[in-house]
């Protein structure tokens, strides 16, 4: 999510600390009584019917996580659970290790640091208690025509949305795609329902995403149709215009893909997935990529003082492989606004990659003589990188330009200094800054 842009939100809370939950047969008992409750015709007109039914299916939904809690330390699990694990075994999850014990209704993983980051429920009481309780919130502010608990209702469906969060990027984590795309959306619908009526279109993305890792392409399209064309999302500078075309190109729609990126392009110019998109769609087509600058020169008519659109203009170029063209553009948006850190951060990375494309080139070189030329022109290229790099980092404030900086200036001053002793100093400086930075 960028690859895929998520915050993974492990400690996000399926409950409170502290907070006393149900036992699975108290949940139960009193879902059965709400529920019967809501079907006996004296008491099913009476909103407070429903908000009792709506609570107890999350009740239901909470019960069987037991009393633990994401983020949650060993010494208050120890008091809180009584309950031993049926047992306990060591699993990977990307780049992380786990301890997985199992009790009978869900599994707890419990980090290297000793603390319950995910809770995976494997008995459910209901599969969809949080769908349900969000249906009796809807009824029960169909029926308080004065508005009495409004507020509550309202306060009851955030709830609900949070909680589909926690469980989608739980879902997310574990690898269960199909899951966390079911639940973000159901997140999002919820969150719309009067009277919380919030767009979280977060959530839609995501839904989108997911939907896409899972490989069920004809879902994600029309998540994704939704969110461009019906919400209109443009938080993300593109990205679902990007990821909505990869999903046409892999249901074979190549046109929708072109439609769809151009639109992007035209909205969000600065979107570098949609401009890698439509590079490749265009030379794949045997399109003229000059169509590119076309949309973008229009763009630069309305808005000539705009750094950020001469920056793509050389990230085009530099795609194309022109880097004549591309740093004369990357200067030109340094021209107008000195203090624009992308224009020096891509005119860096365009020297950079340059040098690995040519150090590839190298290592397929048999002849010596064109082995040496290519060499010292990668060496060429690469200490070129190092001066805008430089400028980039020293007046942004951004700390994920700072960051891809020091990664690309220790990468290139690591594989420089041995013959360069000046970049020693370049590489012990960006070395320590990615030390404290990284994640």
């Amino acid at each position: 999510m960028k690859k895929i842009l998520f915050v993974i939100a492990i400690f996000a809370g399926i409950q409170i600390a502290g907070a006393q939950v149900k036992t699975v047969p108290a949940a139960k008992s009193a879902l059965e009584n709400a529920k019967a409750a809501s079907e006996n015709e004296k008491k099913n007109t009476k909103f407070a019917t429903w908000i009792k039914l709506a609570e107890a299916y999350i009740d239901a939904y909470d019960a069987p996580a037991g009393n633990g809690y994401p983020g949650m330390s060993k010494m208050d699990r120890d008091i809180a659970i009584q309950e031993k694990p049926s047992s306990t075994e060591s699993v990977q999850i990307g780049a992380d290790t786990f301890t997985k014990e199992v009790y009978n209704t869900c599994n707890y993983y419990i980090s290297i640091n000793d603390v319950l980051s995910i809770i995976e429920i494997t008995e459910p009481i209901d599969p969809d208690a949080l769908g349900k309780a969000a249906e009796a919130y809807a009824k029960a502010y169909e029926l308080d025509v004065k508005g009495a608990k409004k507020n509550d209702i309202a306060n009851g469906l955030e709830n609900i949305h949070k909680k589909l969060m926690d469980g989608a990027y739980n879902n997310y984590y574990l690898s269960k795609y199909k899951e966390a795309s079911a639940m973000f959306e159901k997140s999002f619908r919820v969150s719309a329902t009067e009277p919380c009526a919030k767009m979280d279109t977060i959530c839609l993305y995501y839904a989108g995403e997911t939907a896409r890792m899972a490989g069920d392409f004809e879902r994600a399209r029309d998540l994704y149709i939704d969110l461009v064309k019906k919400y209109g999302y443009e938080n993300d500078k593109g990205d679902a215009h990007a990821n909505l075309a990869s999903v046409y190109i892999q249901l074979g729609d190549k046109q929708s893909a072109k439609e769809i990126l151009e639109q992007g392009f035209a909205e969000f110019p600065q979107g570098q997935n949609i401009l890698v998109g439509l590079i490749n769609l265009y030379i794949e087509n045997k399109d003229d990529p000059e169509r590119l600058f076309d949309l973008l020169d229009k763009a630069i008519a309305n808005d000539s003082s705009n750094p950020s659109l001469y920056s793509v203009k050389g990230n085009i170029y530099s795609q194309l492989g022109k880097m004549e063209e591309a740093v004369a553009e990357y200067d030109r948006s340094t021209q107008i606004d000195p203090n624009y850190d992308r224009g020096y951060f891509f005119k860096g990375l365009a020297f950079f990659n340059k040098a690995e494309d040519i150090a590839k080139l190298a290592g397929e070189e048999l002849d010596n003589e064109k082995y040496l030329a290519l060499v010292k022109e990668w060496e060429t290229s690469l200490i070129a990188c190092a001066e805008p790099l430089e400028k980039a980092f020293e007046i942004s404030n951004d700390p994920e330009v700072k960051l891809n900086v020091s990664i690309l200036l220790k990468s290139a001053s690591y594989r420089l200094m041995g013959d360069h002793e000046e970049f020693k100093a370049i590489y012990d400086k960006y070395s320590a800054y990615y030390d404290e930075n990284k994640e």
